[in-house]
C-alpha cells in the first residue's frame, strides 16, 4: 500500500504526536523510507510523520534543500548524494532573534504566508540507532526544524500568524481550494475544518 500525504481537514494534523519508544525504532525505518518517497513526490524540504498519517514525534529534513544554511557553525554545502536526516523525539530551543520569511506546507497546498521564526534553533534529537544528538541550526534549516517540530505538536504554520492575518489566510485558502475544485483538480482537502 502506498502511503499518502494527509491534508488540512484531517484531524490528525491538530493532534500532539507521541514519543518514539525504543521498541518502535526499527519499525519506523520503513515509515522513514515511505516518507522519503512522499518528500520526493511532493518536492518537500521536510516532512513530519503525522503528515504521513502517523502520530509519532519524528520528522525528516532534506539537508540538500538547505544549502547555505548553517549547521553547528558550518555552512551546508551542496551534495550529489541524497542527504535526508531523521529526527526522532526532537526537543527545540529557539533563539531570541527572529525573522519573517515566506513559508508553505505540503499539507496546506496552494498558499504561503510570511511567518516569524527564530533565526537560530538548537535541536536535541535521537537517531534510529538510539544515539542522542544536538545541533545548532541557522537560516532555512532553522525555519525547517521549527516548522516540522510544530507538526509534532499539532501546530500548523498559519497558527503562528496574528489573529487577523489568520482570518485572511484561511479566507484566501478556501477561495483557492474552491477555484481548484471548479477546475476538477485532484485535491483531497476539506475547507470546512479550519
Amino acid at each position: 500500500m502506498e502511503r499518502k500525504l494527509i491534508y488540512i481537514g484531517d484531524d490528525r494534523l491538530r493532534q500532539v504526536s507521541s514519543s518514539v519508544t525504543d521498541e518502535e525504532r526499527s519499525g519506523l525505518l520503513i515509515l522513514a523510507e515511505e516518507m522519503k518517497e512522499l518528500m520526493r513526490k511532493h518536492q518537500g524540504l521536510g516532512l513530519a510523520a503525522v503528515q504521513a498519517g502517523v502520530l509519532k514525534k519524528m520528522f525528516l529534513i532534506n539537508l540538500n534543500a538547505c544549502v547555505g544554511s548553517n549547521l553547528n557553525g558550518k555552512e551546508i554545502e551542496e551534495s550529489e548524494k541524497e542527504n535526508i536526516v531523521a529526527f526522532l523525539n526532537p526537543v527545540i530551543q529557539k533563539g531570541l532573534q527572529t525573522v519573517k520569511k515566506m513559508e508553505g506546507c505540503r499539507s496546506i497546498p496552494l498558499i504561503r504566508a510570511e511567518i516569524k521564526r527564530s533565526t537560530i534553533t538548537k535541536i536535541s534529537f535521537e537517531t534510529f540507532a538510539g544515539e542522542k544528538k544536538e545541533w545548532t541550526t541557522k537560516g532555512l534549516l532553522s525555519a525547517a526544524v521549527q516548522h516540522e517540530y510544530d507538526h509534532t505538536e499539532g501546530i500548523l504554520y498559519p497558527d503562528r500568524l496574528k489573529e487577523i492575518e489568520q482570518k485572511r489566510f484561511w479566507r484566501e485558502f478556501k477561495k483557492r481550494i474552491r477555484e481548484k475544485q471548479k477546475e476538477k483538480a485532484d485535491l483531497d482537502v476539506s475547507i470546512n475544518k479550519e
